[in-house]
């Protein structure tokens, strides 16, 4: 076999072996993934094959797993679905994202960072970085907030009929409800002020993709031509 032979053989298996461990990623609104490859998305539904068996599946991808072993089906071959209306967006292994949500939800946000480029947009990933900082604190603040609260009034509760009304205990539960409230005010607007960037960096960032996918568009395709058989790119 020639060098150009073995050179030619060596870059289709290369690229064979590539298509081969493609897959699409499904991303759910609760942030859950599922590594798959799509076979037809309508208005409604996204059919898909998963890619292999795990823990990590949503419950009715598990649910319809039993009931195919139950068959003794070959998981990976067999049909799942999907409502549009519980996806966030759609990773095409070719590349391109289907994004089916206007905003970024709470339960997706680390999804986002992950997905946005900082080669691709490097302002929009700059933005969201941020805004993600500023969204894992409040929520922090935001929670140890409610925590303290609702302590403070539940020893308040039991502080004022326990029948003794003990006033230290009564004044530290004060103490608990208030400090919970300045976690929570502060918390609040810097979680409103970070979902905002983020929404932002995020349509930066859908706009960007978008249009980079229309313009660089490049398919590779196996198959015959006049001379044999051969390995062509389509732009």
């Amino acid at each position: 076999m020639s060098f150009m032979k073995r050179i030619f053989l060596f870059v289709v298996l290369c690229v064979i072996a590539f298509v081969g461990r493609s897959q699409d990623v499904i991303v759910l609104n609760n942030g859950k993934e599922i590594n798959s490859k799509i076979i037809e998305s309508n208005n409604d539904n996204v059919k898909f094959n998963i890619f292999s068996e795990n823990d990590k599946q949503i419950c009715k991808v598990r649910k319809k797993i039993k009931e195919y072993k139950k068959q003794n089906l070959s998981i990976v071959q067999q049909e799942f679905s999907v409502a549009k209306k519980e996806i966030f967006m759609i990773q095409y292994e070719n590349g391109k994202n289907e994004i089916l949500k206007e905003k970024v939800g709470d339960a997706v946000t680390t999804n986002m960072l992950n997905f946005i480029d900082v080669n691709n947009n490097p302002e929009a990933y700059k933005i969201y970085r941020n805004a993600y900082k500023q969204f894992s604190l409040s929520k922090g603040l935001v929670g140890a907030g409610g925590g303290l609260f609702t302590y403070g009034v539940i020893a308040l509760i039991v502080s004022s009929t326990d029948g003794v009304k003990n006033k230290t205990n009564i004044g530290a539960s004060y103490i608990y409800m208030g400090a919970g409230t300045v976690f929570m005010a502060a918390g609040l607007p810097l979680y409103f002020s970070s979902k905002s960037k983020m929404n932002k960096a995020f349509k930066m960032y859908t706009s960007a993709t978008q249009t980079s996918f229309d313009q660089n568009n490049v398919r590779f395709k196996l198959g015959g031509t006049e001379s044999g058989f051969g390995l062509s790119l389509n732009f």
